[in-house]
């Protein structure tokens, strides 16, 4: 809004001082706490009436309270200044609650809007981590209480931070170890859970194997590489053994038959 509409609004309002505005405010709480609705009307109030979507709940005018539903299932009350209490809210007291604030003369002085949200607290997240080769792979999760319940998550090592909003479960891939932080929260709760993650142990032993395989192979190599040589040597000493008998027994039989 630019500072035009800004002194337009304001001289409306001098123009018409009668004219109310309707607020709409946000309102969490967690299950089994209580809650207070207030109302932003200023001075004293004479007709105070509060409704859940619009289903009237009671009412206070000239200081005596009317109920409209049954007040232990309600389990609400009204104070002299208009504020709703609620007692122990579960998830079925969400809506939309409206108040509306007259004065005596009958002339409206009031009207807010509220969406009042119950929701669970958060429950405790589970952080995990399995160390694949040269990376960690950290997973934050939820257990969920009930069906369709998401939080945000958050995962954190050092500076760098991954978030995840409506989400029961967030993983985070990284090629270093240290200390991660995950965090889960709703509009009423928050929890964290630490731990220091170190795979440079598991990431020695695979080199250590790979190490380890490579030396095996080459002895294995080398083994074969002599015994092949070694044959062949053998080898050829047998064809020239053979060559100088057949040899020798061509000179006897040449040597005889020139005698003969």
């Amino acid at each position: 809004m630019n500072f035009r509409r800004i002194f337009l609004v304001k001289c409306l309002l001098l123009l018409f001082p009668s004219v109310k505005c309707s607020v709409t405010n946000w309102f969490y709480v967690a299950v089994n706490e209580s809650a207070l609705l207030s109302i932003a009307a200023a001075g004293s109030v004479y007709d105070v009436t509060w409704v859940k979507d619009r289903k009237r709940l009671l009412q206070l005018k000239d200081r005596k309270v009317k109920y409209y539903v049954n007040k232990e299932q309600c389990r609400c009350k009204i104070f002299l200044n208009g504020t709703l209490h609620i007692e122990q809210v579960v998830k079925e007291d969400s809506g939309q609650y409206t108040v509306t604030v007259y004065e005596q003369d009958g002339k409206l002085k009031a009207e807010e809007h509220t969406m009042f949200i119950v929701q669970e607290p958060v429950p405790q997240p589970i952080l995990s981590a399995e160390c694949m080769n040269k990376t960690v792979s950290v997973k934050c999760e939820v257990k969920q209480k009930t069906k369709n319940e998401t939080f945000l998550i958050e995962v954190t090592q050092d500076k760098s931070k991954k978030i995840q909003k409506n989400a029961t479960r967030l993983e985070l891939h990284t090629r270093y170890s240290g200390a991660f932080r995950c965090v889960v929260k709703n509009q009423v709760s928050e929890k964290m859970v630490e731990k220091v993650i170190n795979c440079s142990g598991q990431l020695d032993l695979y080199l250590i194997l790979s190490i380890a395989g490579g030396v095996v192979f080459f002895v294995i190599f080398m083994i074969l590489l002599i015994y092949c040589i070694r044959r062949k040597k053998a080898e050829r000493l047998e064809d020239d053994g053979k060559c100088l008998r057949l040899k020798h027994l061509c000179f006897m039989l040449l040597t005889i038959h020139l005698n003969s």
